[in-house]
Formats: structure tokens, sequence, C-alpha cells
């Protein structure tokens, strides 16, 4: 089974924001995927929701792929 079929709709927008980003912060996370507008996600102060969606997928990922986290500025994806 391709696990992109096992994802929900928030966790294949995020997928989709890293394959389009080199490295995707918080708030482009929050803007692209989750269709917050960048003042207001700039502004948020508990960008939480992001790490807990990552975390769902990761789980999910199968061993050739990884979700890394770029401290200090957000996630990069990397295809094995």
């Amino acid at each position: 089974m391709d696990f992109l079929e096992t994802l929900t709709k928030k966790e294949r927008k995020l997928v989709d924001v890293l394959l389009d980003n080199e490295v995707a912060t918080k708030v482009d996370l929050l803007v692209n995927g989750w269709g917050y507008p960048r003042d207001m996600a700039e502004k948020m102060t508990d960008q939480r929701t992001t790490d807990i969606t990552v975390a769902r997928v990761r789980k999910k990922l199968p061993p050739h792929v990884n979700i890394h986290t770029v401290r200090g500025v957000g996630y990069r994806l990397e295809l094995g």
C-alpha cells in the first residue's frame, strides 16, 4: 500500500508543502498547508499543531523517507 493513501488530508498537505520546499518553516506549513493568512500565522505564539502533525506523519513514513527537524528553522523532507 502506498503510504500517501494512509495520510489524512492535513497530513498530505504537510507532505506536499515539504516536497515543494527545501526547508519549510512552521509558518510555511500553516500558510500553505492549513490555509492560515500569513500575517496570522506569523503572530501565532503556539505553533504546536505543526509539531503534532509532523510526529503523526513520521510514524506513517516508509523507512526510505524521513522528515528532519532543522533546528530553529523548520522541517526538511528527505527521500532516500
